[in-house]
């Protein structure tokens, strides 16, 4: 319906003579802009403070960043390969084997960048900041730090509307999902501390492979954790987490649900089921060989300016079924929740052109 509801308007906008928004246009995944052979890893989604896109990628020994108005045409501002980098690895005091997934965030005019570190033996969560989405970033040390028993990777930083309170959000190995109040993003005069937890807070699990009602497709990783706010849902589902369950190399890598009444948890998972015959069900996103869809993974979640207003999935897919770390690429598509707050995303690939989010 919503779908339909925006072809609709896309005509009716162009026929008249004022349109209410700045620009419609139409997108087919993958998306070509993000033809760059750096585009081809898990992308993080950050919405900045000038109203622009960024999508921010591990490339190993760098991070690369990618800038767009409307998250259908995108631009390497900084340029290609190398240049293309916000932070390297060699920015790292520590030594290390270069960058697993990140995430960023916006607070009070600094952009922060918090990075996974792979180091010997385990992974740590670090965090760097600017003035600029673009960088350069200057390291400002551990978040949280990895050890044999523990590999911290693939954060994602979300503050609460309700309350202002910020949240980090990861994985611990890929055997669980955990959440963590910070103190502060970053340092600061009153605070010479690097990030650190509220004093006396802990982490909290949100979900765990070892759980009585973990899902089968889940099996053998739990990664990728995003949050997102629906204000207008019930009480118990204002707070969705997203994440990935599977392997990122392999075709049946999914994006799977839960919801919340607040941002901690605890979660409940959406059911598990067929999501094309019984729509709400988990996985949300999952392979569909029929469409050439295999290994989404990487949820991000951005509200546009229609009215109503529509909920985008900037996610990545890998074009082949093979099991292989070289062949993601980022697509977006319509994220719906429809009655009893369920989600739902029809992914899209090839010759399929769809009405595109309006900013």
């Amino acid at each position: 319906m919503v779908r339909l509801y925006r072809l609709a308007f896309l005509i009716l906008c162009t026929a008249a003579t004022l349109c209410e928004v700045a620009h419609a246009m139409t997108y087919t995944n993958v998306l070509a802009s993000l033809s760059d052979p750096n585009a081809d890893a898990d992308p993080r989604l950050l919405k900045g403070l000038d109203g622009n896109f960024y999508l921010y990628y591990p490339q190993g020994s760098y991070i690369a960043v990618f800038k767009s108005p409307d998250l259908v045409n995108w631009t390497a501002p900084l340029g290609t390969g190398t240049s293309n980098a916000v932070l390297k690895s060699s920015d790292i005091s520590t030594p290390n084997g270069g960058f697993w997934a990140e995430g960023a965030f916006a607070f009070n005019g600094t952009y922060y960048l918090y990075y996974t570190l792979v180091q010997s033996g385990t992974k740590s969560i670090g965090v760097a900041s600017s003035t600029s989405p673009l960088g350069p970033f200057q390291d400002r040390g551990f978040v949280i730090t990895g050890d044999s028993s523990h590999a911290y990777r693939d954060p994602f930083v979300f503050q609460n509307p309700d309350t202002n309170k910020i949240f980090i959000y990861f994985s611990d190995g890929g055997q669980a999902l955990f959440a963590q109040q910070l103190r502060s993003p970053v340092a600061s005069p009153s605070n010479p501390e690097p990030i650190r937890v509220l004093s006396g807070s802990s982490k909290v699990q949100l979900l765990s492979l070892s759980d009585p009602d973990h899902q089968a497709w889940e099996y053998v990783d739990l990664e990728h954790p995003m949050v997102f706010y629906a204000p207008n849902a019930s009480a118990s589902h204002r707070f969705y987490l997203l994440y990935n369950g599977a392997g990122g190399a392999l075709a049946r890598y999914a994006i799977g649900y839960a919801y919340a009444y607040k941002p901690e948890g605890p979660y409940t998972r959406a059911p598990a089921g067929d999501s094309d015959t019984d729509p709400g069900t988990n996985p949300l996103v999952h392979q569909e060989p029929a469409d050439a869809i295999y290994g989404p993974g990487s949820p991000g979640v951005v509200l546009d300016n229609a009215s109503p207003s529509v909920r985008w999935l900037v996610y990545r897919i890998k074009t082949t079924s093979v099991e292989s770390w070289s062949d993601r690429r980022t697509s977006i598509d319509e994220l719906d929740r429809i009655s009893g707050d369920k989600l739902v995303v029809k992914p899209t690939r090839g010759t399929s052109v769809s009405p595109g989010p309006i900013f």
